[in-house]
């Protein structure tokens, strides 16, 4: 058990430093944001639900918002070639955001992506823009939306899920395990007369 464990914590040394300082970066963004909103009486809003593309048609078949047709019009333009039978879109939001009316399109295989757009300028929005809702997180949508996907192993396709699973699968071994060892040792040394729970 000893042997398994200190090589398996080698092996485990360097994906489980990357996954704990990219999800330290996102605990960093969120418990800053928290205690700035706690101190300021802030309740951050994106504008309210998404408004569902269901919605946008009444029984009779109709439009039921004037507003939505030209915003759905809109993004798919914008989407263009980059959602096609090859890459078929998942799901298809139209949302008002922070006061800027979005269209979101869920694209992808194996990995998820999502494509925003200004659904008045046809304009890919990039979560950090002019006009784009602000934030008090220190280090912006941004960087954050990049840590996650980092973090996730988004940016390596399937690779990057199982990465992270087993990263989680030998956290939890070396957990075990090392809590086996402490406990074999600490009953050797209780059989000693040597009953601290913690020693040198």
């Amino acid at each position: 058990m000893r042997r398994l464990h200190r090589w398996l914590s080698i092996l485990a040394a360097a994906l489980v430093l990357y996954v704990a300082v990219t999800g330290m970066i996102m605990a960093f963004d969120s418990v800053w944001t928290t205690a700035y909103m706690a101190r300021n009486g802030l309740v951050f809003s994106g504008g309210g639900p998404p408004t569902a593309l269901l919605k946008m048609f009444a029984n009779d078949g109709t439009v039921a918002d004037p507003e939505l047709a030209p915003m759905l019009r809109t993004t798919l333009a914008a989407a263009g070639d980059r959602v096609s039978a090859a890459l078929p879109a998942r799901v298809l939001r139209l949302r008002t955001y922070g006061g800027m009316a979005q269209g979101v399109i869920v694209t992808g295989d194996e990995v998820a992506e999502q494509l925003v757009f200004n659904a008045k300028t046809g304009q890919p929005a990039s979560l950090y823009e002019e006009g784009y809702p602000k934030t008090p997180m220190p280090l912006q949508w941004n960087v954050h939306e990049v840590a996650k996907r980092l973090h996730r192993g988004d940016y390596f396709g399937l690779t990057g899920r199982w990465m992270d699973l087993l990263t989680g699968l030998a956290i939890l071994f070396l957990t075990i395990s090392g809590m086996m060892m402490y406990l074999q040792l600490y009953r050797v040394r209780r059989k000693r007369g040597q009953r601290q729970l913690f020693w040198k």
